[in-house]
């Protein structure tokens, strides 16, 4: 765990586990294992627990970290298990749920957790959970690499958060029809370290043009070690930036990938695109020239406690917006008529006149009693 993180998008990590297995392609060049066998091998909390830089299953539950977060005075994002996945098989529900009552309890914190198993979270946050919804200083994501774990996606739809978000890193292929209803923010990036694979621009400006067109956050936090390669003043890019054959790649956009050696001029074919090993401090964040830094609106994602697309109701009661299905979360809702046809979005765009309107008309027409001040209480701390 780390007080501070040079991760782009928290600033400190928690690890009240260690430990993973992999799972898919993103788990190739997993940093975590390359510390873990690596860097921090002596480190009894990370013995036996990987070898030449691959995890190799086993977990390790730290009970005695549990309360670091509560320890922390000043409020920060806090990325959960960045050595590990919190739904790992090999971690048992009750764990999970002493971790989730420590986020609950830690209100000055947001907290993300980040898995590659949205499967077993959606049963194992039910089982903990039951019909309540998440805190929505608690953001839950999962990890789509490529198109072929879209379906990803999906499973975490299904889990009553606040904020929803996808990482698209390491993006190691094309995510083409992505549905983001549902969805807060995307967080997008190319590989780094030993062995890491080249990111096509497209896949990234794709996702970017999506999330534009579907009204979510996005975040590049970087090329990693390949970028766009950049021509010397004779418009050469061999000689212009890449040091050796090594450092200079074609890539398409199916993601395959070759090397200069294997062209028999040094014409490059128009459906590939240049790479040049650069180092991921060298190659950076910009994307076209920007430099995308855009983070959930979580006063909007508070406030309906759903994702933007998902069906939402507003209370006339108290002014805030409620799930269509789950919209008895405080004993004192009362729906605002036909807000059942409005979308989270929708009813967020209301102005403040518009809600006072709607709730006073709502209140008239049933002679509906005040809620209580307890309840009113409730309302007013989840805003």
């Amino acid at each position: 765990m780390a007080d501070k993180s040079g991760i782009e998008w928290t600033d400190a990590t928690w690890n009240p586990v260690v430990g993973c297995k992999p799972v898919s392609e993103g788990c190739d060049h997993c940093y975590a294992a390359r510390e873990a066998s690596g860097r921090l091998s002596s480190h009894p909390v990370y013995h036996g627990l990987a070898a030449n830089g691959v995890f190799n299953g086993l977990v390790r539950v730290l009970p005695d970290r549990l309360d670091q977060p509560l320890r922390w005075k000043r409020p920060r994002r806090i990325f959960v298990n960045s050595m590990s996945d919190l739904f790992h098989r090999g971690i048992d529900v009750d764990f999970q749920s002493r971790v989730f009552e420590v986020m609950e309890r830690a209100t000055n914190h947001t907290f993300q957790v980040l898995t590659k198993r949205p499967e077993i979270m959606k049963r194992r946050l039910r089982t903990i959970y039951g019909a309540s919804r998440i805190a929505p200083h608690i953001w839950i994501g999962t990890t789509i690499e490529s198109g072929k774990y879209r379906n990803r996606a999906d499973h975490l739809r299904e889990i009553p958060a606040s904020v929803r978000f996808i990482s698209a890193e390491p993006l190691l292929g094309p995510i083409d029809a992505l549905n983001l209803d549902g969805i807060s923010w995307v967080v997008a990036g190319g590989e780094s370290g030993p062995g890491a694979r080249p990111m096509h621009p497209d896949w990234v400006r794709d996702l970017r043009d999506a999330c534009r067109s579907q009204e979510v956050a996005f975040l590049f936090k970087q090329w990693g070690e390949w970028a766009p390669g950049k021509p010397d003043r004779e418009g050469s890019y061999l000689m212009g930036t890449a040091r050796t054959l090594q450092d200079y790649a074609l890539i398409d956009f199916e993601g395959n990938v070759r090397d200069r050696n294997e062209l028999s001029t040094f014409n490059v074919p128009g459906d590939w695109t240049e790479m040049t090993r650069y180092g991921r401090r060298q190659a950076g964040r910009e994307l076209d020239g920007v430099v995308w830094d855009e983070y959930p609106n979580t006063s909007r994602s508070a406030r309906a406690g759903v994702g933007e697309g998902d069906m939402a109701r507003l209370c006339a009661a108290c002014g805030l917006v409620h799930h269509a299905l789950e919209n008895t979360c405080c004993p004192g809702f009362a729906p605002v008529p036909d807000g059942s046809s409005m979308t989270a979005k929708d009813v967020l765009d209301l102005s403040q006149a518009e809600i006072h309107r709607l709730r006073r008309d709502y209140l008239a027409a049933t002679a509906a009693p005040l809620v209580a001040s307890e309840v009113r209480w409730r309302a007013e701390a989840s805003l």
